[in-house]
């Protein structure tokens, strides 16, 4: 992603967050630490001589004479080539702060789980064919499946908290699901909806989450604590990563 998408994008009304390189050689217009101070020992600096444990939130402009916001995060509990991380983005100080806009980036990993989940249990991978509109109708009913299957989890959780069930456990019982989907194409809707109930009893005996390990939490990687982390956000002053 380039300068000139960035600009497009905040002229179109969009948001974005892009990691950006650690080789960013962006001047730096004001910075802000986690206390919510002002840092004026970084101003003037490009942001890639930054000292490697450094967080705050930056205000720079680039040779262009672009500007952006970047958020610069040191994790030490995550992998050597993610301890350090360049965020780019567009968000308002006044909508996320910069451990938000960290702990939302994180998100992405749970997003990737879901899309490998829709490929396996869902058949997005499997598209043989070279016809567009084949391909189209195919990603579509994928897409439908995956709906439906995540409706039906939600419908089991409800009256549970967010956490009690793990929709990737979930995307994979295609053999609880086939007897749905047999009924919606050929049976009545009395049929069906006694087979909906009986679903919700089986997805509820086999898609309770477990308890997330001490390294996927510390991670960043348990979604449920990643959440609540990011809406329990309230002050600069708060102990995150």
């Amino acid at each position: 992603v380039d300068e000139e998408l960035e600009q497009r994008i905040a002229n179109s009304g969009n948001l974005y967050l892009i990691r950006g390189k650690l080789s960013t050689a962006a001047t730096i217009d004001s910075a802000t630490g986690d206390d919510g101070k002002s840092i004026p020992a970084f101003k003037g600096k490009s942001v890639n001589k930054l000292p490697a444990h450094s967080c705050a939130d930056l205000d720079v402009t680039f040779a262009s004479g672009h500007k952006n916001r970047i958020i610069v995060r040191y994790n030490p509990n995550c992998t050597d080539n993610d301890k350090r991380s360049i965020l780019r983005t567009n968000i308002p100080k006044d909508r996320l702060g910069a451990k938000q806009i960290y702990l939302l980036y994180r998100l992405r990993w749970a997003i990737e789980l879901f899309n490998k989940a829709n490929k396996r249990s869902n058949c997005l991978k499997s598209i043989n064919s070279a016809n567009e509109n084949i391909i189209l109708s195919f990603i579509l009913l994928s897409l439908a499946v995956s709906i439906i299957k995540t409706f039906t989890g939600l419908k089991c959780a409800k009256g549970n908290s967010f956490e009690w069930i793990s929709m990737l456990k979930l995307h994979k019982q295609n053999d609880c699901f086939e007897v749905l989907f047999n009924a919606l194409l050929f049976r009545k809707s009395s049929t069906v909806y006694q087979i909906f109930k009986e679903l919700l009893d089986d997805i509820a005996l086999r898609c309770q989450r477990t308890k997330p390990s001490n390294r996927d939490i510390v991670n960043l990687k348990d979604l449920p604590t990643l959440v609540w982390q990011i809406i329990n956000q309230p002050n600069p002053s708060a102990k995150i990563a």
